[in-house]
């Protein structure tokens, strides 16, 4: 799962949740600062 540095993406919930998926999951984060890697940052300038 890729995912940027938004406070809720690194919350104690999150990881709680990530913690009982049992690998499910790989956590990849952006970068700080690269919007261009980021889709969704990209529709929102466009917007």
């Amino acid at each position: 799962m890729i995912m940027d540095n938004a406070s809720y993406h690194k919350s104690e919930k999150t990881g709680e949740y990530m913690d009982d998926s049992d690998g499910m999951f790989e956590c990849i984060f952006l970068p700080a600062y690269t919007p261009q890697l980021n889709p969704i940052e990209v529709l929102w300038r466009d917007l």
